[in-house]
Formats: structure tokens, C-alpha cells, sequence
């Protein structure tokens, strides 16, 4: 046992936290650590598919694709029904075109899964019409419609695979065939047209509702709603930095703890902040009752899949600034490692007020030494990072995240 925490191998199934310690340190790209508890939980558990493909999967981000491969198969020696194995392993063979592997071991890739899977399976659909695709590129027309007609008896609403299927019939000269094809492709096209306006409207969405579907689908649906701030950053208001901030939290992957009072008190742009936040704080840790109200109250707090904190907000447009850093210095003292992670935001006209506060107060040197663990961000950068993001379809955690670190900066303490 020596190559792992010997107090953890002494748990039940300690494997299975050790898997998941793996997980939460590959989301945050400590690649060589997580490599290590994938290893360690093999150890435990030899047997073990999910840290054999776990392993894999990251081997496959690095690069280290040969690796990958042969670890994605020893996983499926274990499970061999699990069609998302199966779908990784396609997919990782895709990557490998430049290393020798040709369309047909894609192909067969598709094959495995769909011998070894069930029709209701999520990823088994997507096989079939990936395989068709792929025999369609060899000329291998017969098998490519015959495929396409499979993935269609469980997927009738596969616009692509109608249009793609037409394109086929047209290539071997049928016409008529083709056209049916393209009429019912552009039937559930119309169909999901009318679903996602009636979705925009129930959102309040209305600037991405248009006449013209094809330019709705072109500007692509944004995940964050489109707000708009004042162009004065002294005049952004206070719950629509908390709101912004939380749709962020929310769109990234993370948890979000709004402050008490907010969350019985706030709304923006027709959304309760109660709806957006976690009704509790998830810390595991042990709280005082009088530690507990005052990390409560911060502003936003974004929390990740392990229930431990990314960040923290405390919104100062108008109210003292004293009583977020009070708020601040409590959850310092649970999590020490969410220094340079606490920031305050406030309007440019207090940026002379923070750093006079801390110039000349009790929060610097020893013990707190606050200077160095505290940051700000304007709230104009707040809303240019929203304006930004929401313009993206999709958001990267770890991209967004080297966003905000990019925007928030120490007070200048110095004369």
C-alpha cells in the first residue's frame, strides 16, 4: 500500500475516492496527480473499469494516444456493455488517422459498439450515424443507406441523417428519393424551429428570435442572456453584477452560493436569485453557528463538484466596504487557500477608498496581512467579461476561469 495515502486505503471502497480525487484533479489540469490516484485505485481494484477508462480518457487529452487505446480496451474487458467506453474508444481512433489507423478501423470502432451495446443506449444512435458517414466517405453506398436506414428507425428526428442520406440518393441518381429525403429533413427542421422560439419566449429571449431561421441558427443560441449594463461602471447596479456573476458560475459547471439576503429578497431580468443558488452552504467542514452567518452573507461564492470554493464576491457599490472583508477573513479562516481568490467589486470611484482602507487600517501586517490576500475588480471589467462570454455558444471552465484571474488585481497599498 505504499504507493498511496495509507489512511485512505484503510477506507471502505476507498478506491472509489480515490477515482473521484482523480476526476477533480484532472478538471483542474493537475494531470500527473490525477494519473496517480487512477493508478492507486487500479492498485485497490484491478478489476475496476471506471479508473481504466478514466485513465485512458486523460492519456487521451495528453496526447498519449497508443496508451489510451490499450487502456480504453483493458476497461471494456471489464464492461464490455458500456457504450460510452465503447463511443471514446471510437472516437479516439478517429484522432489516430495520422498514426495509421484508416476509416475502416473507424468503422469497426462503430461496429464494436453497436454489437456489444443496446438500441436505447444514448451513444448507440450516434454510432450508427457516424458509421454511416464514414462509409459514405469510402463509397460504400449500399452499406452507407442500409446504415442510414438503421440509424433512422431509432433516431427519426436525425435531421442530418435525412439530409445526408438524401445527399446520397442524389449521388446514385435517385432523385425523387432524395427529395423525400430533403422534405422530411426540412420538416424537423421547421418543427424544432417552432420549439426553440416558443423556448425563447418563455425565457424572455426575445433579441434572438428571427423571422429568418436560418440566420437564428447561424447567430448560434448563447447560453447566457443578453444584459445591458450602463456604460458607467459607477452606475451598474448592484444585483445585476450578483446575476451576471451566478449565470457564469452556473454555465461553467460550478455551484453558486448567493448571499441570504439576496436570495430571499433579489431578482434580475425575471429570475429569483433563491432559483440560481444553493439554499445552503455545502462546506463540510465544521462551522460555529456565528461562522456559518457570516460566510453565508457573502455576496456569491462559486463552489466546485467537490463542494470546496473557487472563488468569492462581495458586491460594494454603495455599502461599506469593512463588512465584506469581515466576511472574507471567516472563510480565510476555513479555507486559507482562497487567498488572491476573495475579491470585492466595486464601481472606479471607490478604487481610491479600498486602497486608502487598506493603507491605514487594521486589516495590514500582521496578524491578517489582508493586503496580500485580498483583490478587486471594477465593476465595468464585470460586465465586459459577461458581454464577452455571452457571445460564446459554449464556455470553458478552465478558460473562463484564466478570464477573471485576468481582471482582478491587489489593492495598491504601497505610498
Amino acid at each position: 500500500m505504499s504507493s498511496f495515502n495509507d489512511s485512505l486505503a484503510s477506507e471502505p471502497h476507498c478506491y472509489l475516492t480515490l477515482n473521484a480525487k482523480g476526476l477533480a484533479l484532472a478538471n483542474t489540469r493537475k494531470y500527473e496527480e490525477a494519473l496517480k490516484c487512477f493508478d492507486d485505485a487500479i492498485q485497490l481494484e484491478p478489476e475496476w473499469f471506471a479508473a481504466w477508462a478514466n485513465r485512458a480518457c486523460l492519456e487521451k487529452e495528453e496526447g498519449d494516444w497508443e496508451t489510451a487505446l490499450q487502456n480504453y480496451n483493458k476497461a471494456l474487458e471489464f464492461d464490455p456493455s458500456s457504450a460510452e467506453i465503447w463511443f471514446e474508444r471510437a472516437e479516439l481512433v478517429s484522432c489516430m488517422k495520422d498514426e495509421g489507423k484508416t476509416r475502416e478501423d473507424l468503422i469497426n470502432a462503430y461496429n464494436d459498439l453497436i454489437a456489444k451495446c443496446i438500441p436505447d443506449d444514448y451513444y448507440y444512435p450516434m454510432a450508427l450515424y457516424l458509421r454511416s458517414g464514414e462509409l459514405y466517405m469510402l463509397g460504400r453506398y449500399d452499406e452507407a443507406l442500409k446504415s442510414y436506414d438503421s440509424t433512422l428507425i431509432i433516431d427519426p428526428d436525425n435531421n442530418d441523417a435525412w439530409e445526408e442520406k438524401g445527399n446520397l440518393f442524389k449521388e446514385l441518381g435517385r432523385i425523387e428519393e432524395s427529395e423525400v429525403c430533403y422534405a422530411k429533413a426540412r420538416s424537423i427542421l421547421r418543427e424544432i424551429e417552432k420549439k426553440c422560439v416558443e423556448l425563447l419566449r418563455n425565457l424572455g429571449r426575445y433579441d434572438l428570435i428571427d423571422r429568418n431561421w436560418k440566420n437564428l441558427i447561424e447567430r448560434h443560441i448563447s447560453i447566457l442572456p443578453k444584459l445591458n449594463f450602463s456604460e458607467d461602471g459607477n452606475k451598474i447596479n448592484h444585483d445585476e453584477i450578483i446575476y451576471a456573476l451566478a449565470k457564469i458560475t452556473l454555465a461553467i459547471g460550478l455551484q453558486v452560493h448567493i448571499g441570504k439576503k439576496e436570495q430571499s429578497t433579489s431578482t434580475w431580468n425575471g429570475e429569483a436569485f433563491r432559483n440560481l443558488s444553493l439554499s445552503n452552504l455545502p462546506i463540510q467542514k465544521t462551522l460555529k453557528d456565528w461562522e456559518r452567518d457570516k460566510i453565508q452573507q457573502i455576496d456569491l461564492i462559486w463552489f466546485d463538484s467537490s463542494n470546496d470554493p473557487v472563488y468569492a464576491f462581495e458586491v460594494e457599490t454603495t455599502t461599506t466596504i469593512v463588512s465584506g472583508i469581515d466576511r472574507f477573513i471567516e472563510l480565510l479562516k476555513i479555507y486559507p487557500n482562497m487567498a488572491k481568490k476573495i475579491v470585492l467589486i466595486i464601481p472606479p470611484k471607490r478604487l481610491n477608498k479600498i486602497n486608502k482602507l487598506l493603507k491605514e487600517s487594521h486589516y495590514i501586517g500582521l496578524p491578517l496581512y489582508m493586503e496580500n490576500k485580498l483583490m478587486y475588480c471594477l465593476s465595468d471589467h464585470i460586465s465586459q467579461i459577461y458581454q464577452n462570454l455571452s457571445d460564446k455558444t459554449n464556455l470553458d471552465l478552465q478558460k473562463v476561469l484564466e478570464t477573471i484571474s485576468n481582471f482582478i488585481v491587489s489593492p495598491n497599498t504601497s505610498e
